[in-house]
């Protein structure tokens, strides 16, 4: 039988095209990826298993649900540091504790608005750094534009550094 418009002859002509008889790059390439896999698989199980390794993370992590958030107010806690903001009619009030083992900076707070996401910044007033142990209360004012009602999101900022989003209580 002879072949037409390049076609293989024979029983493997309705499941080869000609190009596919014989690839010799198919092999190598399997075995680049199998090689590939192989030594990412080693790498990650490695890193798994040093557990032994001291490692920096900030201490005591406390998490919102150790802290006492009433309904209508915001809670955030982690990595030693916990605060409540508790909104009012012409300032919130931000109460702020830092058990993290290390002074921290001034405290900060934004919003993003959950109608189209755009960012609010409030004046944390007195807000200045934050040493280890203490405790502090500061009056937290919003531009003339903000709205409570349009409130998607509350963050926390402790000098330039964001350290989550609030949670509002149930």
């Amino acid at each position: 039988m002879m072949p037409r418009d390049g076609a293989l002859a024979g029983p493997l002509s309705s499941v080869l095209t000609p190009g596919q008889a014989r690839d010799p790059g198919r092999g190598k390439m399997f075995r680049v990826v199998a090689v590939g896999l192989a030594l990412i698989v080693a790498l990650t199980a490695s890193a798994c298993t040093k557990s032994d390794e001291a490692t920096s993370s900030p201490s005591a992590a406390a998490s919102v649900a150790d802290i006492d958030v009433p309904q209508g107010d915001y809670g955030w806690a982690a990595y030693g540091v916990a605060a409540t903001l508790v909104p009012g009619q012409d300032s919130w009030t931000l109460d702020i504790k830092n058990a993290s083992g290390e002074k921290l900076g001034a405290p900060g707070i934004y919003a993003l608005a959950s109608d189209d996401g755009h960012q609010v910044d409030a004046t944390v007033e007195d807000s200045q750094p934050l040493a280890d142990g203490a405790e502090e209360t500061l009056n937290v004012v919003w531009p003339e534009n903000f709205d409570p009602k349009n409130v998607g999101m509350v963050l926390l900022l402790m000098g330039d550094e964001l350290y989550g989003g609030f949670e509002r209580g149930r």
